[in-house]
């Protein structure tokens, strides 16, 4: 059963509105704006200009953590962009080298202490560039780095059922046997604790990694526990019905607690688009293992608020 639904990285109501002294919403500016993923150009870049917006994201990201409990959402992917820069081969940098570190730290502790206490779920989701069965040594090195850094993010925060979730990436060999030694080599190279909150999605094209492919050939080998996405089920998969193909990402979670992606088809665009709000009852793939929703639609808080006044949870 569906137990927590969840919405990403971006509170479309703290950063398009907010509440005056009357309780009326009034649209904010950009520079007034709750958002956690400031950035600077490459070319402007400085540490200190990245410690300064680390700060501003984390303080940002705890207003967001207070918006979640006071609106009973108890499941919320953290944006991947809170510390500009970070894994970059040249600029990249670690939060202790930050002078504004013991704030920030703070900050983020603050932030595990209140998922803690309200039992809100967090999880992240590395860039689409994050490829560790790359033929490419760079983006290899590049990937196992973003991937060592959300770890130590997660490390601070210090809360249960946290995720890192990737994708395989491709099919860079042409089949899948060797792109999955490929994965599993570098997957071996990943400090024990992100290898342990690693998770692995399926994917929506038919050239590409489906469930029973992820299982078959990546979490037999390692261990990952599977993310199924429902949206991408459609367009890509082996098994007929979505009922087993769900029975088995499930299957591979052990004693951590699952969790799927749901969304829609975006309206005249191609198939593959999200939608913005969720339009379907969202199904209920298994009456024997609790897990949690992510809702990956454009209007993320709002999609979760207006689903919820229409469906119980």
């Amino acid at each position: 059963m569906i137990r927590y639904l969840g919405y990403p990285c971006i509170n479309m109501n703290l950063s398009e509105s907010t509440s005056d002294s009357s309780g009326n919403l009034v649209k904010v500016s950009n520079k007034n704006k709750i958002f956690s993923s400031r950035t600077i150009r490459m070319a402007n870049f400085s540490l200190q200009k990245a410690s300064e917006l680390a700060l501003s994201n984390v303080k940002d990201l705890y207003t967001i953590m207070e918006w979640n409990v006071a609106n009973n959402i108890h499941f919320f992917r953290i944006s991947s962009n809170i510390f500009p820069f970070i894994d970059h081969p040249e600029l990249g940098y670690r939060i202790n080298s930050l002078s504004d570190a013991p704030e920030i730290i703070r900050t983020l502790q603050m932030i595990g202490d209140i998922a803690r206490s309200n039992k809100i779920r967090l999880t992240c989701h590395p860039g689409p560039y994050t490829c560790i069965a790359s033929p490419r040594q760079n983006v290899i090195d590049k990937s196992l780095m973003s991937i060592e850094c959300h770890a130590e993010l997660a490390n601070i925060l210090n809360t249960p059922d946290f995720a890192i979730n990737i994708h395989v990436g491709g099919n860079y060999y042409d089949y899948y046997e060797q792109t999955a030694i490929s994965f599993s080599n570098s997957f071996r190279k990943l400090s024990q604790y992100a290898q342990s909150i690693l998770t692995v999605e399926n994917d929506d094209r038919g050239s590409l990694w489906s469930v029973q492919k992820l299982y078959d050939y990546i979490y037999k080998e390692t261990g990952i526990p599977i993310v199924m996405d429902m949206h991408h089920w459609k367009f890509n998969h082996d098994l007929p019905n979505m009922e087993d193909s769900a029975q088995l990402a499930l299957s591979t979670w052990g004693n951590r607690f699952p969790k799927m992606h749901y969304s829609e088809s975006r309206p005249k665009a191609k198939p593959q688009a999200h939608s913005d709000y969720i339009q379907d009852k969202i199904p209920v793939l298994s009456s024997n293992i609790d897990y949690d929703i992510m809702l990956e639609t454009k209007q993320k808080d709002k999609a979760l608020l207006q689903y919820r006044k229409g469906q119980t949870v």
